[in-house]
């Protein structure tokens, strides 16, 4: 990271701060643990109880190197602090114009809030970004007004920090019961029209019977004369006819014959 000379002297460690020049930049570096800052705040302040919050918040690096302009300029909201094994990376991004490293990790982030003891009782713990920006959901378990603490333990890089904020949680509206499928559909049907009332159906046999009576009667047939009986022939009158028949045909059979 840095580049020195024999003219420019050797690098001195006091009070485990290491004092070099650099003969790149001709600046000389104090190379040490440095101070951190966190701040932290809740949106909304107050909400509903059982309703969510997000703390939200910023850990930076706040060593005197950062109050130069060159940094001040790229780093408007202040330089995040970053994680001990991005560490190299990042200082040579941000002090001798490397190009940004990719994969930073920021710190860790405890959340905690007080107790009407005086103790603390621990949300949860998160970790702030490459921007060192940093935010987390929480659900006040009660009613009431909560001071919130977000804290940086520190590191081998930076000293801890600390902030606080409030959260306030008001009594959840009261809000009517909504009613169940039954009394919805109970309220429906008691608002529909009355049905008329339906006569009772006649059987079967009934309407066959009705049927039967409304047809016109059938007229009166008249009454068949009887046939009288044909007599009996006699034995002598068949006897007679069958002579004529005989007689007829030997006529016919005579006058036939003349005609050949």
């Amino acid at each position: 990271m840095f580049r020195g000379t024999l003219w420019g002297g050797i690098g001195i460690i006091g009070d485990s701060i290491i004092a070099t020049m650099d003969t790149y930049d001709q600046r000389v570096y104090a190379i040490g643990k440095g101070p951190s800052a966190t701040t932290v705040t809740a949106s909304p302040e107050v909400s509903m109880h059982g309703s969510s919050v997000l703390i939200k918040g910023m850990v930076t690096d706040i060593s005197p190197g950062t109050e130069d302009y060159a940094l001040t300029a790229r780093f408007p909201n202040g330089v995040p602090a970053v994680a001990d094994e991005s560490m190299s990376e990042w200082m040579l991004y941000a002090y001798k114009q490397f190009p940004r490293p990719a994969d930073v990790t920021g710190v860790p982030v405890k959340l905690a809030y007080l107790l009407p003891d005086g103790s603390w009782k621990d949300i949860d713990e998160t970790t702030s970004d490459m921007y060192g920006n940093f935010g987390y959901k929480w659900t006040p378990p009660d009613e009431g007004t909560y001071l919130v603490k977000a804290f940086f333990l520190g590191s081998d890089s930076y000293y801890g920090s600390q902030a606080i904020t409030y959260v306030g949680a008001d009594p959840a509206a009261a809000y009517p019961q909504p009613p169940t499928a039954d009394e919805i559909a109970q309220k429906t049907i008691s608002q529909l029209p009355a049905y008329p009332e339906v006569p009772d159906v006649p059987s079967a046999e009934e309407v066959a019977q009705e049927t039967i009576n409304r047809l016109p009667a059938y007229p009166e047939m008249p009454e068949i004369p009887e046939i009288p009986e044909i007599p009996a022939y006699l034995t002598i009158d068949l006897a007679i006819i069958a002579a004529v028949v005989i007689a007829i045909i030997i006529g016919l059979y005579g006058i036939v014959k003349k005609q050949k």
